[in-house]
């Protein structure tokens, strides 16, 4: 199954009123973008973080939601800062473990935020 990691220089929350007929939002990526990555692939990332003493509960995962839809924005910034300073402290060697971490890496170092949903 496949899931979304967006990365942005900021984020903002669109209203719309669901096919539920309850209103909702939807985090849209400014100056950003998403990519489509599996779960398993997230898992892996987030594993291999875990042998360098990175912890599970630093990143921003947010598998359940469909797509951006009614994710706390403002838990997913107040994460950011955590997942900043922890993957700053990898080395270089442990970042290009993964082809995938030296892209959140890069997101990171270039002041942009994540999340995976």
């Amino acid at each position: 199954m496949s899931g979304f990691l967006y990365h942005a220089k900021s984020f903002r929350c669109i209203t719309h009123i669901g096919n539920d007929g309850l209103n909702h939002h939807e985090i849209e990526a400014v100056e950003g973008n998403w990519e489509g990555i599996s779960y398993s692939t997230w898992k892996d990332i987030k594993k291999i973080c875990e042998t360098f003493g990175v912890p599970q509960d630093v990143w921003p995962d947010y598998v359940g939601h469909d797509y951006a839809i009614d994710i706390p924005i403002i838990e997913v910034m107040e994460r950011q800062k955590r997942l900043r300073n922890t993957l700053n402290s990898l080395s270089a060697e442990q970042i290009k473990s993964h082809p995938w971490l030296e892209k959140i890496a890069a997101w990171i170092r270039n002041e942009e935020s994540v999340f995976f949903c």
